[in-house]
């Protein structure tokens, strides 16, 4: 799908204050690890995430929505009553109802008519939430729409840990669990306008989506745990994101050799660095945040772009490629111009 009419207004994030590292959870596994005969730096040795990090006490992901969003429209200079739209794509969730969109338009008092949902796609939520953004924009729907994931990830890395320190945990319980090992918490919130109400805004040109839903159970996630056959979810995400740049390539003309900065959804070493190979391009291209920040499930992709941007390497007029996949599978691209 083309776009003529959609900007990213604004993006912001929020770094969760309190650090857990892989060293760490190695010391609490230590007795089953030796048990298991897996070693203690079998964690970090996987997946290269050194650290990851967690909310206080009982922040909720709407919490984090909602201050990351108030950040946003600050940040934006556009009042509450601009916002046509909330959309939020958080994987975890205060309940499974209501829905953390209409928990967030609440808590910022915004006007009865801007409306308000979730999108849940696993990983790849917040590139559907500007999906369906940018398509409501482009055809004249609405003009300003506010996105959000607000990702908490310490319930399920806790329950799993006690778990995987029962004496029945065995190597094979701990290697199907490791995914929910490498989660961390975040907060990121974009606002989408179209292009006339934000002329200092990011073109959004391009967008394409392909699905392999007969991988759909290759990652299964519980509010207390992932289950991952980590070997092919890995093999089988590589592949729908391959072919998704290849038909990118044939149907829009695509050249990863022309994009200045390519950003990733960020999960581990092995993930990252096998799409640079695979899709063959320069890692000086690929700015890294899962070595400090872990996999942050939906707010991932997103928060890196943010952090990307906050380093001044995004400077006007720089070609941006968003590649994305999540647990279904289903992968999406997206093509911007700084």
């Amino acid at each position: 799908m083309l776009f003529t009419k959609v900007s990213i207004h604004t993006i912001a994030h929020l770094e969760a204050p309190h650090v857990l590292t892989s060293a760490q959870i190695s010391t609490r596994l230590a007795k089953t690890l030796k048990r298991v005969k897996l070693s203690e730096t079998l964690l970090e040795r996987m997946t290269g995430i050194k650290e990851r990090r967690f909310w206080s006490g009982n922040i909720q992901p709407s919490d984090v929505a909602t201050e990351v969003a108030e950040k946003v429209i600050q940040k934006s200079g556009l009042q509450k009553s601009d916002i046509d739209a909330v959309i939020s794509t958080s994987i975890t969730k205060d309940f499974l109802e209501p829905s953390i969109a209409s928990i967030v338009h609440g808590n910022l008092k915004l006007p009865a008519k801007c409306i308000n949902f979730d999108v849940g796609s696993a990983c790849l939520g917040f590139l559907n939430g500007i999906q369906v953004a940018a398509s409501m924009i482009e055809a004249g729907m609405l003009k300003h729409v506010l996105i959000v994931s607000g990702e908490s990830g310490h319930q399920g890395m806790e329950a799993t840990l006690a778990r995987l320190e029962q004496t029945n945990a065995n190597a094979e319980d701990v290697r199907n669990q490791l995914a929910t090992l490498t989660l961390g918490s975040g907060g990121v919130a974009m606002i989408v306008s179209h292009k006339d109400s934000a002329p200092a805004g990011h073109p959004i040109k391009s967008a394409l989506f392909l699905a392999a839903s007969e991988h759909a159970r290759l990652c299964c996630g519980w509010h207390d745990r992932m289950e991952t056959d980590a070997p092919e979810l890995l093999k089988q995400a590589l592949e729908i994101k391959v072919k998704t740049v290849e038909l990118a390539k044939n149907t829009q003309g695509w050249d990863l050799a022309t994009f200045d900065e390519i950003v990733f959804h960020q999960v581990s070493k092995s993930y990252i660095n096998e799409a640079i190979k695979r899709l063959k391009i320069d890692s000086k291209k690929v700015y890294l945040t899962y070595p400090t920040f872990g996999n942050m499930a939906s707010a991932s992709l997103p928060y890196t772009l943010s952090k990307l941007s906050e380093t001044g390497r995004l400077v006007p007029g720089k070609k941006v490629a968003l590649i994305g996949a999540g647990s279904g599978l289903n992968a999406m691209v997206f093509e911007l111009v700084w």
